[in-house]
């Protein structure tokens, strides 16, 4: 098998993140769906995502992965070396400094219990919003290089708020579905 040589260029990318809520229900009966880990909505469609409400424009994006691996210790020949490792899995994390803030910022900030329309109670919820998330990323001629689903339990903090812009990070736990995909164009 041959190694494919990787595509080497200097990018700057501009990031949008858009979200489908778990328990949205999309469609008319009989042929409705429920959002959830084994149905993702637009799965064909291109934009405008009808399905997703845009959570803001990101200011940075900073995606974090860690597997769980034990190292194989063995005489080789007579002293102790790793010898191998075994990969038993992986975890992603993402996190997204985002310009805007939304009802959903409220709603995790705040604790509510349920998304919030207008009036909520705080402190009766555990902050996460659970769905997919959608990436775009654009380069800096505007051209979308990458874009990528994924289904994940997200958190919203921020920094103090007061006489300036608050600017939101929102914490992604990405949870496995076999739905997950992603699409790169160098």
């Amino acid at each position: 098998m041959s190694q494919q040589t990787p595509t080497l260029r200097n990018l700057v990318l501009g990031s949008h993140l858009l979200f489908a809520r778990e328990g949205t229900v999309i469609g008319v009966a009989p042929d409705s769906h429920t959002v959830g880990k084994t149905y993702k909505p637009d799965v064909e469609e291109a934009a405008p995502y009808v399905n997703w409400v845009d959570i803001g424009t990101v200011q940075d994006f900073q995606p974090t992965s860690k597997d769980n691996a034990f190292d194989i210790i063995a005489p080789s020949p007579g002293a102790y070396r790793r010898t191998d490792e075994i990969v038993v899995g992986a975890t992603l994390d993402l996190a997204f400094s985002l310009f805007d803030t939304s009802e959903l910022f409220f709603e995790s900030t705040l604790l509510a219990g349920s998304p919030i329309t207008a009036a909520y109670n705080p402190a009766t919820g555990t902050g996460r919003i659970r769905g997919w998330f959608k990436c775009q990323q654009y380069d800096q001629g505007d051209a979308l290089v990458n874009v990528f689903d994924v289904y994940g339990a997200g958190m919203f903090k921020s920094d103090k708020q007061g006489n300036k812009l608050i600017i939101a990070t929102l914490n992604i736990k990405v949870l496995y579905s076999a739905l997950q995909s992603g699409n790169l164009t160098l």
